[in-house]
């Protein structure tokens, strides 16, 4: 068994525990030695195997001996036992937004729901209001979120699909094809997918098999769809002769294919999609830029990994991250960055162990000290600024002043007005110590709808006052989305490629961050990340002439 794989187990006993109403302690120290294990990059055997699991802060005996118990036989009677004294469906309410496992203890302890269909009948009966520490609005916010959920069954986030495609691409058409691509949605790198689609030209063993171990929903000769724990896997079949035009017509969108399918019918056969293309007298578009309306037939100067010389927008272990600035200044060194903007939690965001002006000033010093020591990895003092319900923020602008460079962002009071919200976000610009606006819409795909604001306004600000707009390339959000970043290029707004990472693993996000600018049509020249040190500085950060 894969670690990420046992971490779900992990999980899951937390919450019965949890419900259970165990000692607080206990359950806190189990979630310790979940996030900790999370940072490992070893499987079962390895961390079993070389006794690093033992020297994972808050893994005891008992966390080993389920995690041994995993390892050998794919299960832990700890859970069974756990499951039996609960309804089945009961863990299943955890996928519900906002409901954790005393919310949820509370809603079997008063009514006995037990699954999401129960709670839902219980919100349309109103029976919710009843319960202490539930309302009428978070009766109404639940019943909502459940339509969601339901509405969005089967739909995948990007990093989730990408995730599954390569298990299947590793498991079975490495060996079973002769050729393959992924294709659809997923090679357009769309926020959310619908289906995971590859095209492949099979070996003479690839049906068989296929059939073997799946259930078709659907089959015909030059196409296979099969579903694997609720998501759609799509096979479209083809010979070796017809891979790159197929692939073109696979790839998508409808509207695109459309619009150029009549300049490639008298192309031969090629040896690439780009030759289709050339062949055809047009310029090359990338998959991720055909759903662009605003798309223009160039040639366009992309940003890739190797662009990016700063890491902007990383949280640490003195607010809701995981690893030490040390680690981060470390992993970044390893990776290629010249320099990183550490942003944590400003002190509103309680939530998240907000950093009061004390606790800053301790990070601070910890930051000169560090680069002090490593003169390969700039450590910049930033900071994640709460925009308050006035557009005001929760320090002083005497304190703003002294960091390099602050990025603003609305973390609370999300039901404010179109008017109300645009109001609060603009006047937050106009403070000449913000540099970066975060996550302007506030969305978490499939997850939570965007707060209503009026994006153009907010860009025509940050434009006016001169401000960056990231581009937040965590998968669940991937806001800036992708439909304005052409708005901001012709008001000359710049794109900030920001991971928000809380881990060393979360720094992967910014791959994320460029398929989607990439499906924006934002290049190099728009994208701050990709300045060197001394630029970013000059541009960006108040303090650059100390």
């Amino acid at each position: 068994m894969e670690l990420k794989e046992a971490l779900k187990y992990l999980e899951e006993i937390s919450f019965y525990l949890e419900l259970k109403g165990e000692n607080v302690f206990k359950i806190n120290a189990f979630n310790s030695a979940i996030r900790n294990l999370s940072q490992i990059n070893k499987t079962l055997d390895e961390g079993l195997g070389d006794g690093s699991f033992e020297k994972v802060k808050g893994v005891g005996k008992s966390i080993l001996s389920i995690l041994k118990e995993l390892n050998e036989s794919g299960g832990t009677h700890v859970l069974t036992e756990l499951r039996n004294e609960f309804p089945e469906s009961i863990y299943e309410l955890t996928r519900i937004p906002g409901l954790g496992a005393k919310k949820i203890k509370k809603l079997y302890d008063n009514l006995q729901i037990g699954s999401i269909d129960e709670l839902e009948q219980a919100c349309i009966e109103n029976r919710l209001i009843k319960i202490q520490g539930f309302g009428e609005k978070s009766q109404s916010t639940i019943l909502a979120n459940i339509e969601r959920i339901s509405k969005y069954k089967g739909f995948l986030l990007l990093h989730k699909a990408n995730q599954y495609a390569q298990e299947f691409e590793d498991k079975y058409l490495k060996t079973l094809s002769n050729k393959y691509s992924i294709t659809g949605e997923l090679r357009r790198s769309c926020e959310i997918i619908s289906k995971i689609e590859f095209l492949v030209v099979p070996n003479d063993d690839f049906t068989h098999v296929i059939k073997n171990q799946f259930e078709l929903v659907s089959e015909s000769p030059k196409r296979i769809e099969i579903e694997i724990e609720g998501t759609n896997i799509i096979l479209h079949l083809c010979d070796e002769k017809d891979f790159y035009q197929r692939l073109f017509t696979t790839t998508g969108p409808e509207d695109f294919i459309s619009k150029v399918d009549k300049s490639f019918s008298n192309v031969k056969r090629v040896n690439s999609e780009e030759e289709l293309f050339t062949q055809a007298g047009l310029h090359y578009i990338v998959p991720q830029l055909r759903d662009n309306e605003k798309i223009e037939w160039k040639e366009y100067d992309f940003a890739e990994q190797k662009d990016l010389r700063g890491l902007l927008h990383i949280h640490t272990n003195y607010s809701d991250g995981i690893n030490s600035i040390e680690e981060i200044q470390t992993h970044a060194e390893k990776v290629g960055y010249e320099f990183v903007l550490i942003c944590d939690h400003s002190k509103s965001a309680v939530y998240a162990n907000g950093l009061t002006e004390e606790r800053v000033k301790a990070q601070w010093k910890e930051i000169d000290d560090l680069n002090k020591k490593n003169a390969k990895v700039k450590i910049l003092k930033g900071i994640e600024c709460d925009i308050l319900a006035d557009g005001s923020l929760d320090y002083s602008n005497d304190f703003l002043s002294k960091f390099d460079c602050v990025v603003a962002s609305v973390h609370s009071n999300f039901n404010l007005s179109e008017s109300e919200m645009t109001n609060r976000i603009c006047k937050a610009l106009e403070n000449k110590y913000v540099k970066i606006l975060g996550h302007l819409s506030g969305r978490l795909l499939l997850s939570r709808e965007s707060y209503k604001v009026d994006v153009q306004k907010v860009i025509d600000a940050a434009a006016k006052f001169n401000k960056v707009i990231e581009l937040n390339a965590d998968p669940h959000r991937l806001d800036l989305d992708w439909r304005w970043h052409q708005y901001a290029v012709e008001k000359s707004v710049k794109i900030a490629i920001s991971p928000d990472a809380h881990s060393l693993k979360g720094i992967d996000n910014v791959a994320f961050g460029l398929e989607i600018a990439k499906k924006g049509g934002l290049e190099k020249n728009d994208i701050i990340n990709t300045l060197n040190l001394n630029s970013f500085v000059k541009q960006y950060c108040q303090n650059f002439e100390k």
